[in-house]
């Protein structure tokens, strides 16, 4: 927001455009089996659930507002060999 302010001369679309708000990065798909298999939380519970949440918001770092949540959690569950429910 700071830097649309100090730039009015850019319109929101030309800055929605130039930081890829929306726009899904090629590959995002295959960097969550990296996810899945380099990560782990700290404190497991053993559940399928906490997992996936953990590696839902590590993977939300990178994709908020490229990809939605959804798909990322069901990619990470089917990553992970667990059942969406």
């Amino acid at each position: 927001m700071a830097w649309m302010a100090e730039n009015p001369e850019h319109t929101v679309t030309s800055y929605v455009d130039d930081i890829g708000l929306g726009q899904a990065p090629p590959g995002w798909r295959e960097r969550i089996g990296k996810f899945v298999t380099d990560h782990a939380p700290d404190h497991p519970d053993g559940s399928v659930d906490q997992r996936a949440r953990f590696l839902l918001g590590l993977a939300m770092t990178d994709l908020r507002g490229k990809v939605t949540a959804a798909e990322v959690e069901t990619a990470i569950r089917t990553e992970m060999g667990a059942k969406n429910d």
